[in-house]
């Protein structure tokens, strides 16, 4: 499963982002034209950009409780 994280520099460069590595290949940019959003997310099962931040923190945080619980 490809994730594709757009616009990363506007969320934070420090995020730690390796736990959506457990659900899939995980592509970051660090800033999105809106010309070049259609190309990077074409064949992403799960994108992320600034307008998603919220349910990106969600997603991370339930990532990092099913790690403990393994």
């Amino acid at each position: 499963m490809k994730i594709a994280v757009l616009d990363f520099a506007t969320i934070g460069l420090d995020l730690d982002l390796s736990p959506l590595d457990v659900i899939g290949e995980r592509v970051v940019y660090e800033n999105s034209a809106p010309e070049e959003v259609a190309e990077r997310i074409g064949d992403a099962e799960i994108v992320f950009g600034i307008w998603s931040l919220p349910i990106t923190l969600f997603i991370s945080l339930n990532i990092i409780e099913m790690q403990e619980l393994v």
